[in-house]
């Protein structure tokens, strides 16, 4: 699921374990994980289910705890914030999650929230925001299936 929107109220924290599960034989074990929920008021929808509607809220989970840097190095969402999601459905099938997937759409080009990587992504190749959501747009419209989310 693609979807830009705002971060609205953090919702609570929550140990959930293990973080995902690896369905190859003998794949190590995943200890439980901290995720903090927070509202995320959906502006666009790029690729989602038809439950997933533009101007609706969705409950957004990161890995972390609010004023700590999540998975990796990403900051943990504040309020206000406004960026482009690439989210999947947790396993409590409320809630939508990501570990790398958070994009800063507010300036002149696109970037990774990732302070790990380059502040901007290769695949960006230094896109403007409305170039590069349209971009992932037509991508997702050329490889739909049938019975897909849109």
């Amino acid at each position: 699921m693609i979807v830009t929107g705002v971060v609205g109220a953090f919702l609570r924290t929550a140990v959930v374990g293990p973080a995902h599960s690896d369905p190859r034989p003998n794949a190590p074990t995943l200890s439980p994980a901290i995720f903090s929920y927070f509202d995320l008021q959906v502006e666009r929808v790029i690729s989602a289910p038809p439950a997933v509607r533009e101007g609706g809220m969705i409950t957004l989970a990161v890995h972390g705890q609010p004023g700590q840097t999540t998975f990796g190095q990403m900051l943990m969402p504040q309020r206000g914030d406004k960026r482009l999601y690439v989210l999947r459905v947790q396993p409590d099938g409320a809630s939508y999650g990501t570990r790398t997937g958070i994009f800063n759409i507010d300036g002149p080009t696109v970037s990774s929230a990732d302070m790990s990587k380059p502040p901007v992504i290769g695949f960006t190749n230094q896109t403007a925001p409305a170039a590069f959501m349209q971009a992932l747009k037509t991508a997702r419209e050329r490889i739909a299936l049938p019975n897909s989310p849109r």
